[in-house]
């Protein structure tokens, strides 16, 4: 997993640009007039896209935490970080994800705390 398949590397563009997030232009008309509003959907549980509104966005959905919480176990645990190769490219993949770690996803999910450090620990 860690060096044939280069799972840690796998999440990164998982979590840059999540397949199970969409934004859409919906042409909407109202009293003959035709406007366009963008539309933000998620992935529900049964697979089924539903609307979800801007402030919500934020909110972790069972899709969008499994990166996560696979990245942590990949590098929290200490023979995974003795067995995983980090030369220059995987360091500068990896430092690319501490940009979307901010305190509402760490409320949500609170291993994501190490997983911070350690990618603070890299960028040093």
């Amino acid at each position: 997993m860690l060096e044939v398949h280069d799972f840690p590397l796998l999440m990164v563009p998982l979590i840059e640009e999540p397949p199970w997030t969409r934004r859409r232009q919906v042409e909407k008309v109202e009293d003959g007039q035709t406007s366009t509003i963008i539309v933000w959907e998620k992935l529900d549980d049964n697979n089924e896209w539903i609307k979800v509104l801007p402030k919500d966005l934020l909110l972790l959905t069972k899709n969008e935490g499994q990166p996560w919480l696979a990245l942590f176990h990949l590098t929290a645990s200490k023979t995974c970080r003795e067995t995983y190769g980090l030369d220059e490219f995987r360091k500068a993949q990896l430092v690319r994800l501490r940009r979307y770690i901010h305190e509402a996803l760490m409320d949500q999910v609170p291993v994501l705390r190490e997983v911070a450090r350690y990618l603070d620990e890299l960028s040093m």
